[in-house]
């Protein structure tokens, strides 16, 4: 059942590798950890959101706002491809609330996207209460090189998303567009996002991804039994 719609505009997508037994602990007995060549990876997306609104809705009745999401990859006993979320920054306070209230890991943030003629700047830090503070900065633009490769789709082939803030595991079924992937170039000048939600900090330098926009459906997130 699809629930809600939205466009993720000017969206950032940054990958790390990790050690995949520095992360296993992290997650449910009920998932298992999704690696690539030999490698867990944690990635970290900005964007805007753009006129988030229930199915059916006009798009003048939608919330617009920033978003960051820290998350890593894992695959279901039944096989399905997912995202697990450690974390996301939200920059609408009444979108925070609601999801919150459905078991999802949303921080309320003081965050802004701006663009100049060719880079992207976001930025976000947590205002809400009850998270530890978290302080996330990136410029970013399209670059010419290097190709995108099968690591990449990979990545963002997740039609499935888990959390499970307080214990109880959820699952979010997505639908989204076909990403127009494209080579980044990434300068990460604050975050401390990782440090704050007890996962491990990359000291490489991440692989940067771009892609402009992106159409995107959920369903209603649903307890995991």
């Amino acid at each position: 059942m699809q629930a809600g719609t939205t466009t993720l505009r000017g969206m950032c997508l940054l990958h790390w590798r990790v050690d995949p037994e520095r992360l296993r602990s992290r997650l449910p007995a009920s998932l298992s950890l999704d690696v690539h060549d030999g490698s867990a990876w944690l990635s970290l997306v900005a964007c805007r959101v753009d006129s988030l609104r229930p199915r059916g809705a006009p798009r003048s009745l939608g919330w617009t706002y920033p978003e960051a999401h820290l998350r890593t990859y894992v695959t279901t006993g039944d096989g399905d491809l997912a995202s697990y979320l450690f974390a996301v920054e939200c920059g609408d306070p009444t979108v925070a609330r609601v999801a919150t209230a459905t078991g999802f890991p949303y921080r309320r943030a003081d965050a802004v996207i701006d663009r100049e003629p060719d880079t992207f700047r976001f930025r976000s830090e947590r205002t809400g209460p009850g998270a530890p503070p978290a302080t996330v900065e990136v410029a970013y633009r399209p670059a010419d090189r290097p190709p995108i490769v099968e690591r990449d789709r990979w990545l963002v082939k997740r039609p499935v998303q888990f959390a499970s803030p307080n214990g109880r595991l959820r699952r979010l079924t997505l639908r989204a567009g076909e990403y127009d992937l494209r080579p980044a170039r990434a300068t990460v000048e604050t975050n401390d996002l990782f440090a704050a939600e007890g996962l491990p900090t990359p000291q490489s330098p991440p692989v940067a991804r771009f892609c402009p926009s992106l159409t995107m459906a959920a369903g209603l997130p649903r307890p995991v039994r």
